[in-house]
């Protein structure tokens, strides 16, 4: 069966590219903050000249504080730039299928699978006893 992509939902798009643009921006934060950190602990380790203060200890402060600080910052910019990318790249998309058509893709039926969801069948409740016929009597009459 071969289908054709026609249209795209916008706010569908942005919603995951937010979600992907936090998710690498925080993994890329994390990269970063360790990358930083260990710059920082360098920086302590090398004993810095009197004149300087005490530059080593700030510096893997820092180093520290940018390990945990960056990951959320490289996250937030990442989701906020992802949704704006998605909203530009799904109306862009949009505009070129209507224009020169959409994504062609071919798909197979898997063995031993269905081929759409399907549900139970449930059949509908047996309809109220009609009250104009007289009641048989009980045995608790």
């Amino acid at each position: 069966m071969k289908y054709e992509l026609k249209r795209v939902g916008v706010f569908s798009v942005v919603k995951i590219s937010f979600v992907l643009g936090g998710a690498a921006g925080f993994l890329g934060g994390m990269l970063a903050g360790m990358i930083i950190a260990m710059i920082g602990s360098m920086f302590s380790s090398m004993g810095m000249p009197s004149e300087l203060g005490d530059f080593g200890g700030m510096a893997q402060g820092m180093g520290l504080a940018m390990a945990f600080i960056l990951p959320f910052v490289y996250g937030f910019i990442g989701a906020v730039f992802g949704a704006i990318y998605g909203f530009i790249a799904g109306g862009i998309y949009n505009v070129a299928a209507r224009l020169i058509g959409g994504l062609e893709w071919e798909m197979t039926a898997v063995e031993g699978m269905a081929p759409g969801p399907q549900s139970a069948y449930v059949p509908p409740p047996p309809p109220p006893p009609d009250s104009s016929k007289p009641m048989p009597p009980s045995m608790f009459e």
